[in-house]
């Protein structure tokens, strides 16, 4: 019992110090300092689906095309069970 209970507590403490994160935003800047372009991916939680925003343009993006040499900003989320938002049919849901 002595040993189960020793890892209960380890992992408890590995997760407590050591949290993971999951990207959900990159903010990419093209350019110069004195100006340039910026553009957004964004991680559509609901679809698991990657979608990059440039001006008023809305496309499809791979994983990989979301992290790029012009990250300028990136959004993590910590991972708890609880961070990933509902889809918007089941929050809108009165069953």
């Amino acid at each position: 019992a002595g040993k189960a209970r020793f890892a209960c507590n380890y992992i408890i403490v590995f997760h407590t110090l050591f949290p993971r994160y999951n990207l959900l935003a990159v903010s990419n800047h093209m350019g110069r300092l004195g100006g340039g372009h910026y553009t957004a991916n964004v991680l559509h939680s609901p679809t698991n689906q990657w979608l990059n925003f440039n001006d008023s343009y809305v496309s499809n993006a791979s994983e990989d095309q979301s992290v790029s040499p012009s990250a300028y900003v990136l959004v993590y989320v910590r991972d708890t069970e609880d961070w990933f938002p509902h889809p918007v049919s089941s929050a809108m849901d009165t069953n």
